[in-house]
């Protein structure tokens, strides 16, 4: 989070577009990051994974627009009234599973939020499967929330390129026993890469569904986290948040997440303002690109930050504030590009719909179902470091 704190110190010194250093351009105004993101991504090939890379298994013309539009409709699907009352119940399970003992109440929100998904990435696992895809998905999560560059033994990095070899192998199993019918079929994102096997071959198509996985290790744990530390440290908010949950049964509550629950809603729309994930992003050019008196040739990084546009004063009135009733306002009074907490147009998430209902889901269980007793003095406070995160976190969560 340094390097974010850095880029919001020298917007006010430099501008909004600068060389960070040598090969690499900040972008940082709203419509230029944009405009960028959208030409730099434009056509750009679906990997054909690296199967696909040594035996040219991958059909012409593939684009990541294209394969993009398959898995979101597989992301519809999950975002459907039955299938998040099916996820409601098994968060529910994983909560009351970690429950009635001490712990760190941000790893808590973490893995409550990220076990649930793997069975909506890929259903049906028998549980060795599983558990291989639920080690490695919280290995790539402690490595995501260290703060600094982390010296790694020989074993320890054997042992995380072994899971991930083995993950790999699930993944590829999976999509070849369903293509022959071994294994059957289930509304889960592994259906989208199906439908992609004949398009990208079977590398292309195991390298789709990979990446989901991958991507599960990413934002859904870290914002539940902060938005779990902003419940308890705002008495005032939790209590409106309550009164509206409290009145709301699961399938109403499932039906329509975010109308449901708008106040609820615009809580978490503030959390993602406040504590985006990731903070700064790179990206590599895909080709020539200018950038006003820049000039991006291919190859080149360019940084984005997600941090420096929520943070700025520019756009945001009091932008340091945590104040859920800015979302009382018109969503056209903020300026296109300046609110992107799942990431620019290009190479949005596609999971954000369903996230935002995991939020709300999350939130209502916290709330209307079990209780936090904080251990001691316990003051938590969400520290930004490599990700917001809350720090001095711990507790129980009862059951009521």
């Amino acid at each position: 989070m340094a390097l974010a704190a850095d880029i919001v110190e020298r917007i006010k010194k430099e501008g909004e577009i600068f060389p960070l250093w040598e090969g690499a351009l900040g972008i940082f105004n709203p419509g230029v990051a944009m405009q960028v993101d959208i030409e730099n991504f434009k056509g750009v090939a679906a990997p054909a994974g690296l199967a696909g890379f040594f035996w040219r298994t991958q059909k012409p013309g593939v684009t990541w627009e294209a394969v993009r539009a398959v898995l979101l409709e597989r992301v519809k699907a999950l975002n459907t009234p039955g299938a998040l009352e099916a996820l409601y119940g098994d968060m529910r399970s994983e909560i009351r599973s970690r429950s009635g003992c001490e712990t760190d109440l941000a790893w808590f929100a973490i893995m409550v939020s990220a076990q649930p998904l793997i069975d909506r990435v890929i259903t049906g696992l028998p549980p060795a499967e599983r558990a291989a895809i639920a080690a490695d998905l919280e290995m790539r999560i402690r490595r995501a929330l260290e703060s600094g560059p982390a010296r790694e033994s020989n074993f320890a990095l054997l042992r995380r390129r072994a899971l991930e070899f083995r993950v790999g192998g699930i993944v590829r199993r999976v999509l070849r026993e369903r293509t022959r019918g071994i294994r059957p079929g289930e509304n889960d994102m592994a259906a989208g890469a199906l439908e992609l096997r004949e398009a990208l071959g079977p590398g292309g198509a195991a390298y789709a569904l990979t990446t989901v996985l991958h991507a599960i290790s990413g934002a859904p744990g870290p914002v539940a986290a902060c938005m779990l530390c902003e419940l308890i440290n705002r008495r005032d908010w939790r209590r409106k948040l309550r009164l509206e949950l409290d009145a709301l049964e699961t399938g109403a509550l499932c039906s329509a997440p975010t109308q449901a629950a708008p106040v609820t809603h615009r809580f978490i729309k503030e959390v993602l303002r406040k504590w985006s994930f990731p903070p700064v992003v790179r990206r590599f050019a895909n080709r020539d690109i200018s950038v006003g008196d820049y000039r991006l040739s291919k190859g080149e990084n360019y940084y984005l930050s997600m941090c420096a546009l929520h943070h700025s004063d520019a756009y945001w009135t009091d932008a340091d504030r945590f104040d859920p009733d800015r979302w009382l306002e018109s969503a056209a009074d903020i300026r296109p590009g300046a609110y992107v907490p799942f990431g620019w147009r290009a190479r949005s998430c596609i999971g954000a719909t369903l996230g935002v209902s995991q939020l709300i889901i999350f939130a209502h269980l916290m709330l209307t179902q079990f209780d936090i007793r904080l251990a001691g003095d316990c003051a938590p406070e969400i520290e930004l470091s490599a990700v917001a995160i809350p720090k001095n976190f711990n507790g129980a969560v009862l059951q009521r």
